[in-house]
């Protein structure tokens, strides 16, 4: 993972870059989180038992939204995965259209 990073495209745009550290190995089936330097654990999650905790300190908030692409990149910037929002929320409408 030494020296891949991951950047977050809103609507085609860069926004978001974080470089691994480039001394960085990563164990077989171990966990890597990277954290924004304002994120806050909602209560205690059960850590996997292997895992790699890492903080991007110019990432106040990893995006999450339909228009956002989130890329992993080789250290010569291949792209190695992709992760985007396909889906919105579903909506549930009552039977009354009144009701709501």
């Amino acid at each position: 993972m030494g020296g891949h990073s991951i950047q977050q495209n809103a609507s085609g745009h860069p926004v978001t870059f974080y470089r691994f550290p480039t001394r960085l190995t990563v164990p077989t089936n171990t966990a890597v989180t990277v954290w924004a330097q304002q994120a806050q654990r909602q209560g205690q999650e059960q850590q996997q038992e292997k895992s790699i905790e890492l903080v991007c300190k110019d990432v106040d908030k990893w995006m999450s939204d339909t228009h956002c692409t989130t890329l992993l990149c080789s250290p010569t910037g291949q792209v190695q995965g992709v992760s985007h929002v396909d889906v919105l929320p579903q909506l549930t409408r009552t039977s009354d259209p009144g009701s709501l």
